[in-house]
């Protein structure tokens, strides 16, 4: 825990999404959420804003998969 604050050390939280199908990603010490453009394109900048079910703010997060490190 964060002494002065009371707070974890850690910057975002996770929260269920109202559907349930991925996650609400919330700034810690904002409580703003992590929020996208729907005219998002190649090199694009997410910010944190208050909930606003107008904007995508859900997201899907997945492990990293592919051709990585075969050796055992």
């Amino acid at each position: 825990m964060w002494e002065v604050h009371r707070e974890p050390w850690q910057r975002w939280s996770l929260e269920d999404s109202p559907d349930g199908i991925g996650f609400l990603i919330r700034s810690v010490h904002s409580r703003r959420y992590l929020t996208l453009s729907e005219d998002a394109e190649r090199r694009w900048q997410p910010w944190f804003d208050e909930r606003n079910a107008q904007l995508s703010q859900q997201w899907l997060l997945a492990p990293p998969h592919g051709r990585g490190n075969t050796s055992r």
